[in-house]
């Protein structure tokens, strides 16, 4: 009897209409019922727009992480995202993120770095004076961020103070007489500005000094042969000065100054064509530079 009622039950269910049938699972079968909860995250990870707003998420996530080991507090949303900006060269961006982030946090541990990278922004986008304002008001209050006087010397040279930036770069060396950035950009603003007789020979010595001083795996080995090219080509052997050149632009990562130093010699040598091609790629890296427009 039981065998039966439950055969009896059986039979029932299969006579049910497809329509009723729908109408009991909500409008769907059950076998598709049963399978949404395992291809609807799946069908979302091929998704274009959910990809992107989770690398974005995990970006966020690992800056603040970076943040709290580097400056044990938490973070700075607003210069979080003008150090995105200013990786991305949009320095216009950046400078509003930094403003803002300054205008709270004006005594925060990170604001002298904060203050650094809007100098920084400032510079790139032309305003020189501005930056150099702000660098000063740093040096003045005897920061030791070396990047905040190796800047404010290069805008000095830049507006043609020479000496104002030597005396910029001899404020750092004070703190740090074994710095070799300080000890090149030094190099390079007597260099640039009205050297005496006596500073051309300290400057020589200075250079090979340092040239002794980095490996030829050093990364800064290529910053010294530029500003030894730079002096040999114009107070030394202009031959040794020219193989050095040749040395740093076959390098391909040759800076700047080297770019605009092989342009130059172009123009001398009356190859104008090449000269300006050199001298328009150093416009583009330093359009803030007056000197390959010169």
């Amino acid at each position: 009897m039981r065998h039966k009622l439950k055969e009896d039950i059986m039979a029932e269910s299969e006579s049910v209409p497809a329509a009723e049938h729908r109408r009991v699972f909500g409008g769907m079968s059950f076998s598709r019922l049963t399978a949404i909860p395992f291809t609807a995250p799946f069908r979302y990870l091929r998704c274009t727009w959910f990809r992107t707003f989770v690398a974005k998420r995990c970006a966020t996530f690992r800056q603040s992480y970076e943040w709290i080991r580097l400056w044990h507090t938490l973070p700075v949303r607003e210069w979080i995202a003008a150090a995105e900006h200013f990786r991305n060269a949009d320095f216009r961006s950046a400078l509003r993120y930094y403003n803002r982030g300054l205008s709270r946090k004006t005594t925060h541990v990170a604001a002298d770095c904060a203050r650094l990278d809007r100098a920084y922004c400032l510079y790139r986008l032309g305003e020189l004076k501005a930056a150099a304002e702000g660098l000063r008001t740093l040096v003045e209050q005897g920061s030791k961020l070396r990047d905040v006087y190796l800047l404010l010397a290069r805008i000095e040279l830049t507006m043609g103070r020479s000496w104002s930036a030597i005396d910029v770069l001899k404020t750092y060396r004070g703190m740090n007489a074994s710095d070799l950035q300080t000890e090149l950009s030094l190099c390079w603003c007597y260099m640039l500005g009205e050297a005496r007789a006596g500073d051309i020979e300290r400057i020589r010595h200075r250079l090979h000094h340092l040239r002794t001083k980095v490996s030829l795996t050093d990364p800064n080995s290529i910053l010294v042969d530029t500003a030894l090219a730079h002096f040999e080509i114009h107070y030394g052997d202009e031959d040794y000065g020219d193989q050095l050149l040749v040395r740093v632009l076959a390098s391909g990562s040759a800076p700047f100054e080297a770019v605009l130093l092989r342009g130059e010699r172009w123009l001398d040598e009356g190859r104008f064509l090449q000269g300006r091609e050199q001298l328009e790629r150093a416009i583009q890296r330093m359009p803030q530079d007056p000197r390959p427009a010169a």
